[in-house]
């Protein structure tokens, strides 16, 4: 997830993570990079991107990779680690 956020460089990237739950504690064990343009500020998910995501997520249960997309992440360039309004929404 870090290197996916500082290959954007400047401009925001996004993805999800591939995990599981265990009672209070949620195990992230790996992300799926989405392709998707994003400008210095923000980032939006697309058909494209989905239509990725879901190829993925199909080759690792072909290959026995029983992780469910758990979460999303996102990058703010240059501002940190941070959930803006607009993530707070999405989020709930």
């Amino acid at each position: 997830m870090v290197m996916h956020a500082k290959a954007g460089d400047e401009m925001e990237v996004m993805g999800v993570m591939q995990g599981f739950p265990v009672g209070d504690t949620l195990y992230v064990l790996d992300v799926i990079a989405l392709p998707e343009e994003g400008t210095e500020t923000r980032i939006s998910t697309s058909e494209k991107g989905i239509e990725y995501m879901m190829a993925q997520m199909e080759y690792g249960e072909s290959v026995c990779r029983p992780e469910n997309v758990v979460g999303w992440y996102h990058s703010h360039p240059g501002y940190g680690c941070w959930l803006s309004g607009i993530d707070v929404k999405t989020q709930q």
